[in-house]
């Protein structure tokens, strides 16, 4: 079967169908900034999320120019008058229908109000599945776990979820304790696919996440690089400076658990994050025969063997795994562009 990877379509949704039918996938799945917005979004989102809207819409280099000099009820007008937020109202509707099932995180520029609708199932979109904290999702021979929104180390981190504000979300430490204990042991044989908005590579949150759920593949977006970027830890780094880096982002979550612990009252939510931080302070991994470029004599298969595949932007590109029995063949399609075109889009 083919798989489509794609991130980063802010709402223009009718580039999922396109590159659907150019590559022949069977399935999709989606790294966040998909769009979910509706109607109401242009209301409910912060006056900045509606200029960054505006900034990187498909209107004259003009009427950009002007919206920098306007107040906010004029934005939120003109978003309104000349823009939608999203396509997403038409697959809702049934006016447009994605041609074969996608599975999406959201990214961290999202309306939460929408997010949780169709978490909840009061919205539903036919061939459109979240990947969240509640659940699995196999797509042939793949299982798929999946967290959207920013990755933030810091007091949000201890937010209860759907957590998100302004047409922001954020990634909280209880859905991931919830998504690890879901996920259980890996099994032989199983191929497992994290997919988050936040590269592993930026964020060692997420490359622990990863470690934990004995990832083989992450797929992630958000970075607006022009090109599909495909690495491995070990492709990058030595094993020390791995561990160092996830280590030290570990301790900035025990500072800021420290600062907010003793202000989170008790219950099922507190729980959750208090095995959560039991979670991170360990690194999973069978003991055995120290080796050469193993001096702890533990498994570091998970800085050998967990290859990230970062997305550009939809209209930059995307990729194409291939699974056939056990083989995995990735296809990787990046239109680049130059410098000033970078910074236009920025």
């Amino acid at each position: 079967m083919r798989i489509l990877l794609i991130s980063d379509t802010h709402g223009d949704l009718g580039v999922i169908n396109q590159r659907i039918e150019e590559t022949g996938a069977t399935a999709v799945i989606h790294a966040g900034d998909f769009g979910f917005h509706d109607a109401g979004s242009v209301e409910r989102v912060s006056v900045r999320e509606v200029a960054l809207h505006i900034l990187h819409s498909d209107l004259s280099r003009e009427m950009i120019r002007e919206a920098r000099k306007m107040k906010p009820e004029e934005l939120r007008a003109l978003a309104t008058e000349k823009l939608k937020m999203s396509d997403l109202p038409n697959y809702v509707e049934g006016k447009q229908r994605f041609r074969a099932p996608v599975h999406a995180i959201w990214g961290n520029h999202e309306d939460v109000h929408v997010v949780d609708a169709l978490r909840r199932g009061t919205m539903r979109v036919p061939n459109l599945e979240l990947l969240d904290e509640r659940g699995v999702h196999e797509v042939g021979p793949l299982r798929l776990f999946g967290l959207g929104g920013n990755v933030i180390a810091g007091p949000k981190l201890f937010d209860e979820p759907l957590a998100g504000r302004g047409g922001k979300v954020w990634t909280t430490l209880a859905q991931m304790t919830q998504l690890v204990e879901l996920a259980g042991e890996k099994q032989p044989g199983e191929v497992r696919v994290l997919v988050t908005h936040v590269s592993p590579g930026k964020e060692p949150l997420v490359a622990r996440l990863g470690v934990l759920l004995g990832a083989d593949l992450a797929i992630s977006g958000h970075m607006g690089s022009p090109y599909c970027v495909v690495w491995s830890e070990f492709s990058v780094r030595e094993f020390a400076a791995s561990r160092t880096l996830l280590d030290a982002r570990c301790e900035a979550i025990e500072e800021a658990w420290r600062e907010v612990g003793s202000r989170l009252p008790e219950g099922e939510h507190r729980d959750r994050v208090e095995r959560g931080m039991q979670l991170m302070r360990s690194l999973p991994g069978e003991p055995r025969e120290a080796a050469a470029g193993d001096p702890d004599g533990r498994n570091h298969s998970w800085f050998r063997g967990m290859f990230a595949i970062n997305l550009p932007d939809a209209p930059d590109g995307h990729a194409v795994l291939h699974v056939a029995g056990e083989t995995v063949e990735l296809e990787t399609y990046s239109k680049g562009r130059s410098n000033e075109a970078a910074k236009r889009r920025r």
